[in-house]
């Protein structure tokens, strides 16, 4: 059966998290990925495949996470463009992100890496849609990600993100 992405519906978030001397002065982020596309292929029975893309200018500081809780007022404006304007330009220099495979490995094409898993989303198939959720944890050098600072070195962004998603497909 074929499927294409319900950008309404769906959700996937980046958290990020610090490292060094001055991280717990730095931000951890929660950041929303907009402007997703792609398609899926469902057998009714488990086994699926995925191509979908999101562009890095999609990517958008949401707030601070604190405490497991994301605070929308923690990062102010110019900071949050300043964040969104570094991703574009030097962590994420690409026009897009993609993430694709199976149900047995999916695999993320960054900027000179590829990074494969073997995902664990929990599958819901209703009469329209079908719903893939999960967690994934990323690494930014497997992904050719150079290692992100702050100012004077201070802190870095940590190697390790996390991936959530909720992601909707809607059948042709």
């Amino acid at each position: 059966m074929d499927l294409v992405f319900d950008p309404s519906a769906s959700r996937v978030t980046v958290r990020t998290g610090t490292t060094g001397l001055f991280s717990p002065l730095a931000h951890a982020l929660e950041l929303s990925v907009d402007g997703i596309e792609g398609q899926a292929t469902w057998n009714g029975a488990g086994a699926w495949t995925v191509n979908v893309s999101a562009p890095v200018a999609g990517l958008r500081v949401r707030g601070a996470v604190r405490h497991g809780s994301v605070d929308d007022r923690a990062v102010s404006a110019a900071d949050r463009a300043e964040i969104e304007r570094r991703i574009r330009e030097t962590a994420l220099p690409v026009e897009r992100i993609v993430v694709e495979g199976d149900s047995s490995r999916l695999r993320v094409r960054g900027l000179r890496g590829v990074q494969e898993f073997v995902p664990a989303a929990r599958i819901e198939a209703g009469t329209t849609t079908v719903t893939a959720s999960g967690t994934a944890t990323l690494s930014l050098r497997a992904l050719g990600i150079a290692d992100v600072k702050g100012p004077l070195g201070a802190f870095r962004v940590a190697d390790a993100v996390e991936l959530s998603y909720r992601v909707v497909f809607t059948k042709k």
